[in-house]
């Protein structure tokens, strides 16, 4: 995470100074001190025993974001609290069971949005560390990472969808078509994986591969087991 950008001895530890501020990007003023070294290990542990405490309910959206504020706010490194801090966001929605969550890229929105994002910081700091600017900001950022993501999900259904009808207008019949447009994200067959998993004859399945082959569909790519492995070659009829 920090490859690159950070010194070997500050790597995996506290920072041992308080030479570390944050700045606005853009005036290069000082908008904010972190916690003085002496107090990280204190304020570390206060923030686990935070977001370890189910006692009492808190979403788990918002205690991410919490997690994602305050961690930023210590600054216990030398470098890559930011990173750091987004990271625990993601690492505690998806130990809450939000799984969908990898797939939402909030730091697009992040990126295109820098100014508001330092802001909310701001805002939030000068107003008694009143939290609510940065959460409302997280949650738009969330939100039009999840418009994104069904927008993606939408395009991708209709290209398949296509896919599929051109397919079907060559010759192909269901089973060949889903065997091609299961390749079409990755992977590879066998004659004896298509027979497995369409539960279909070893001579069915070897008709299937050989009239993919002959239209240029899949191409061979190895062996396995005395088995010819194929992937899809990447033509669209």
């Amino acid at each position: 995470m920090t490859e690159g950008t950070l010194e070997e001895k500050y790597v995996g530890r506290f920072r041992d100074n308080d030479n570390v501020v944050v700045q606005d990007s853009l005036s290069g003023e000082v908008v904010h001190q972190p916690v003085p070294r002496e107090h990280i290990e204190l304020s570390i542990r206060q923030l686990c025993d935070f977001i370890n405490d189910e006692s009492g309910f808190l979403h788990p959206v918002i205690k991410g974001i919490i997690l994602h504020y305050v961690l930023a706010f210590i600054h216990p490194f030398e470098d890559g609290n930011g990173r750091v801090s987004r990271t625990l966001f993601y690492w505690y929605e998806l130990k809450s069971g939000y799984r969908s969550m990898e797939y939402l890229a909030m730091s697009r929105y992040i990126k295109a949005h820098k100014g508001k994002y330092e802001e909310s910081y701001i805002f939030g700091e000068s107003d008694g560390n009143d939290m609510t600017y940065f959460i409302l900001y997280n949650l738009k950022a969330l939100m039009d990472s999840v418009d994104r993501f069904e927008d993606y999900i939408k395009r991708k259904i209709e290209e398949e969808r296509i896919v599929k009808v051109s397919l079907s207008d060559h010759g192909l019949n269901d089973r060949q078509i889903m065997v091609i447009t299961g390749l079409m994200n990755g992977g590879t067959v066998t004659v004896r994986s298509i027979e497995s998993q369409y539960g279909v004859s070893l001579n069915t399945a070897r008709a299937d591969v050989k009239m993919l082959v002959d239209a240029g569909l899949l191409t061979e790519t190895g062996r396995e087991v005395n088995m010819k492995v194929y992937s899809w070659s990447g033509k669209k009829m």
